[in-house]
């Protein structure tokens, strides 16, 4: 795949329980972009296509500094996707905290812990206000950014 929608496609960024994201980048605005896109063999389920779609809408929602920004959710030719902020400190890759504590041996200075969860709780306590209830929160899916 090397477009989808209106995103070039670059790189594969990762994979979760609901769809493979990749980078992409908007082709007129020039914006990099984490486009999340549901897998084939989910996408011919009725329900799994109503929940990616409720997902996305209900993601759209939320306006906080902490929680990627959804900017657009799409279908061509029967793929499903959604489109929202790039978070890379260095505009190349995105640094999850599995991946920082891999780097750093497995290990962080408490103040730094405390201050990675006293942010994360932030973010889920606005969610949790709105409705929204993360099913997977792990260090995989906790992007940082910056040391």
């Amino acid at each position: 795949m090397k477009t989808l929608g209106k995103y070039r496609i670059l790189r594969r960024l990762g994979q979760g329980a609901m769809g493979k994201v990749y980078l992409a980048e908007h082709q007129l605005l020039k914006v990099k972009r984490a486009v999340k896109v549901l897998p084939e063999e989910l996408s011919t389920s009725e329900t799994f296509r109503e929940r990616f779609l409720a997902e996305g809408q209900l993601l759209a929602q939320l306006r906080h500094p902490l929680i990627v920004q959804v900017h657009d959710m799409d279908v061509e030719e029967d793929i499903y996707y959604i489109a929202m902020d790039f978070i890379s400190p260095d505009g190349k890759s995105s640094w999850p905290l599995d991946a920082l504590l891999k780097r750093s041996g497995g290990h962080m200075k408490p103040s730094g812990a405390a201050r990675v969860l006293c942010k994360v709780a932030e973010a889920i306590a606005y969610a949790h206000d709105r409705g929204v209830v993360h099913c997977d929160i792990k260090p995989g899916n906790i992007l940082v950014a910056g040391n």
